[in-house]
């Protein structure tokens, strides 16, 4: 059976000559076999149901957390999935090249989630599919393991007060800026832990 970016995207320029401005979307030239830029939306379409997309610990460049969103609201808006894994975003706290601390990856996990929710999967019904992953040693791990655990609390607590209980209700909406835990004051849960892990010293 079609996955859902097959039956939102493939057929629509062949059957009815829907071209849309181009979105990014590269393909290789059965041709001549180079990767090229597409010139619409729709010619050669986004049939692909999940893509795994990587992100640096930068804020604007390419490849980065600011980038990152971009490249998934491409993808969300045509009814795809993807995976991330956040590992090399730094922790709370720690030094920025600048001068300051960073906000942490947590502050960061709120943004893409926010936004998956608002641009949906092809934008139909449900929101957009998306999966977050951090390594064991990360100094967030504790936060990012309790994160849906304590939104699922509040959820809890706004539907007993009479909210409505469905996924895409109030009470689901109203958390999906979610909030983290404060941090564990273990000492294996530290930047200056993780970061001894990372190097040896």
């Amino acid at each position: 059976m079609p996955n859902s970016p097959q039956w939102f995207n493939t057929g629509l320029h062949e059957s009815y000559g829907i071209t849309g401005k181009p979105q990014g979307h590269y393909f290789v030239d059965p041709v001549d076999g180079q990767l090229k830029l597409s010139s619409s939306a729709y010619e050669r379409p986004q049939p692909h149901a999940c893509f795994i997309l990587s992100v640096e610990d930068d804020l604007v460049n390419d490849g980065g957390i600011m980038d990152l969103w971009v490249r998934e609201a491409r993808i969300f808006k045509y009814g795809s999935g993807v995976g991330t894994n956040f590992s090399h975003i730094r922790g709370e706290g720690e030094k920025l090249s600048g001068g300051g601390t960073s906000s942490g990856l947590m502050s960061f996990l709120k943004i893409g989630d926010r936004a998956a929710g608002a641009i949906k999967s092809g934008g139909t019904t449900r929101r957009a599919a998306k999966m977050v992953c951090l390594d064991l040693d990360h100094p967030e791990i504790m936060n990012f393991i309790n994160w849906k655990v304590e939104e699922e609390k509040k959820v809890g607590a706004l539907i007993a007060a009479g909210y409505a209980s469905d996924y895409e209700g109030e009470a689901y909406r109203t958390v999906s800026d979610r909030t983290p835990i404060t941090p564990s004051a273990s000492p294996t849960n530290s930047s200056a832990a993780w970061r001894k892990t990372k190097t040896g010293n």
